[in-house]
């Protein structure tokens, strides 16, 4: 038997790595759930692994009724989710959310509140007041955007909207709401021209961009820290230094129109992804990180960190510049020793940032610039 206490209408949000699969309220209780993958029906009402006296609505639950309520919608926007279910700790372990599943170092994790839960979903009781995310490829760095302003606005009268990072309450600068970018101060201006029910959040392009596959190599001065693509868009980036969170995304001293993934967003999501760190300053005057460290190599007065695109000197910022799959992004030690070993043939060759000289398929080594 599964006691399910009293329904209750929790604030669910659901982030996918290229969408917002729900936002909004849902009418959830404690209930009896069943996944492709959890190997029959098991109870996830907030008493699992005895984390509650009483039964009541849970993450997971708000969960399940949330992917059930979006195959009645209109237009059809249906997503599913699959999960395993551990008898130890009594509780579900979602390994897929719509089109996202779980893949290192990508998972999805449960924050209440914007704060991370170490327990499970079912494992916990979900509050009217409190906000419940699902959110996919997070990391405890990991800024989430709140919008907030009055729930009621004039017709074509401005209005003043807010949009801090979730966790500690700090101001966003340069997040897109319905096309406008917040001020220093996290504060946009809107209009609606319109009576009816509005959702700045989702005509907000909050995640900022799409995620696009960049080719990334980052070369110390003695070893190369990463070298593959890396799946990145434009993004808050936050660091030791930088006093702050600062939106990152190519339109950063107004160098483009629209937003998209940049030579810092793929550093920062490289790092997450490899689990080496960087830090660098943030100058409002450029409106762009300066780079002083990544992995043990600190700039000094002799050594600092370049950004190169297609092996050409970046004249801009790596927040300035709109990166796309076809172009190679290198940021590299001007102290950088070699770029590795480039075995041709029978010789071993090292291959000094100076020149960036490449092996062809024929053994030699050709000059790239």
């Amino acid at each position: 038997m599964c006691e399910e206490g009293t329904p209750q209408s929790i604030n669910l949000r659901i982030e996918g790595s290229r969408d917002t699969f729900f936002e909004g309220f849902i009418l959830t209780k404690g209930h009896v759930i069943t996944t492709a993958s959890s190997q029959g029906c098991h109870c996830c009402n907030g008493r699992n692994g005895n984390g509650n006296p009483c039964p009541g609505p849970t993450p997971t639950t708000a969960l399940d009724d949330a992917s059930m309520q979006s195959r009645t919608w209109s237009p059809p926007a249906p997503f599913t989710f699959d999960a395993t279910y551990n008898q130890g700790f009594n509780d579900f372990f979602i390994t897929r959310i719509g089109t996202d599943a779980n893949a290192r170092p990508n998972y999805w994790t449960l924050y209440i509140d914007y704060q991370f839960q170490q327990r499970g979903g079912c494992q916990l009781i979900a509050k009217p007041g409190q906000r419940v995310l699902w959110v996919f490829g997070a990391s405890e760095n990991t800024p989430f955007l709140d919008l907030h302003g009055p729930t009621t606005v004039r017709r074509n009268q401005s209005t003043t909207f807010g949009v801090i990072n979730g966790r500690n309450g700090e101001p966003i600068e340069g997040a897109t709401v319905r096309g406008q970018q917040t001020t220093a101060n996290g504060q946009v201006q809107l209009t609606f021209d319109t009576a009816g029910r509005k959702n700045p959040l989702s005509a907000a392009s909050m995640s900022i961009s799409e995620p696009q596959s960049i080719n990334l190599r980052i070369e110390g001065s003695q070893t190369t820290i990463f070298e593959d693509f890396i799946l990145t868009k434009g993004h808050v980036i936050t660091t030791a230094s930088s006093e702050g969170c600062h939106c990152c995304n190519g339109r950063n001293g107004d160098r483009n129109t629209s937003p998209g993934p940049t030579p810092t967003t793929a550093l920062d999501d490289a790092s997450i992804q490899k689990a080496f760190t960087f830090d660098a300053t943030y100058d409002k005057k450029y409106d762009d990180f300066l780079i002083k460290r990544i992995g043990p190599d600190t700039n000094t007065v002799t050594n600092y960190w370049l950004l190169y695109i297609d092996y050409q000197f970046a004249k801009f910022g790596g927040c300035q510049l709109k990166v796309n799959p076809s172009q190679k992004v290198l940021w590299a030690s001007n102290q950088s020793t070699t770029f590795g070993v480039i075995t041709a043939g029978t010789e071993a060759y090292r291959v000094r940032l100076k020149f960036l000289f490449k092996a062809t398929k024929n053994g030699t080594i050709r000059r790239l610039r």
